[in-house]
């Protein structure tokens, strides 16, 4: 497993491993974002996705995913229903796509959040607790995004949304670690594609990088990748 951005930051503010492994890759990669940041629907042939919406939608109640963004995770959890693998979302806030998903599988949802390191975590917390108390295909993990994919290590997954954390380091982790737990066929969608620089430019990587992954959808702020064989 590559270097967890989110312990790297746990270090000791002065250490020299910090300074090395985080906070001088950090500040690289946010200059980057800063002067690469692009809409992402240039980067690839919109004919070429399955699903393409030009617009976002309206706003949803506790949530910044819109009614269009809503639609595609729907669309990516009817089309990986046949897979084996349960759902994983890393970054669940207050729930309302958590609850979203999981009220349209049978397969089990998977919530990954540490709900800690920011204002109105306990909060969001007790809400994402309310959202979810009647579901019981819900597996809530309180865990960094590392630590659980260590505790998963023999899960394989259907689906996995990220919208957690995004600074480059951190999507682009996301990224490596559950997109190698992906089943051959199955999604990985990234919230905060085009609003965000970092998530914007790892998500530009996996493009030009030629991986095992294709834009299967889209619309403003949210991409949704294949895994292909």
């Amino acid at each position: 497993m590559p270097c967890n951005p989110y312990r790297l930051k746990s270090l000791p503010f002065y250490s020299l491993r910090r300074l090395v492994s985080w906070t001088v890759p950090n500040r690289y990669w946010r200059l980057y974002a800063h002067l690469a940041n692009r809409p992402f629907d240039r980067f690839f042939d919109r004919s070429a996705c399955q699903h393409f919406l030009a617009e976002r939608g309206t706003e949803i109640a506790d949530t910044a995913v819109t009614t269009n963004q809503r639609d595609l995770l729907l669309r990516s959890v009817a089309e990986t229903e046949q897979l084996a693998g349960p759902i994983v979302e890393i970054g669940c806030y207050r729930g309302a796509t958590t609850r979203t998903i999981a009220q349209t599988t049978r397969k089990q949802v998977i919530a990954v959040d540490p709900y800690a390191r920011w204002d109105g975590a306990e909060a969001a917390y007790a809400k994402f607790l309310e959202e979810t108390a009647t579901l019981p295909n819900v597996r809530h993990l309180r865990q960094s995004s590392g630590d659980a994919a260590l505790a998963l290590t023999d899960t394989r997954f259907s689906l996995v949304f990220i919208d957690a954390i995004h600074d480059y380091m951190n999507t682009w982790f996301d990224f490596v670690v559950w997109g190698e737990r992906l089943l051959d066929g199955g999604l990985i969608a990234f919230h905060d594609v085009d609003d965000w620089r970092g998530t914007n430019v790892a998500c530009q990587k996996i493009l030009t990088r030629r991986t095992k992954f294709v834009p299967w959808a889209y619309c403003p702020n949210l991409v949704v990748f294949r895994k292909v064989k």
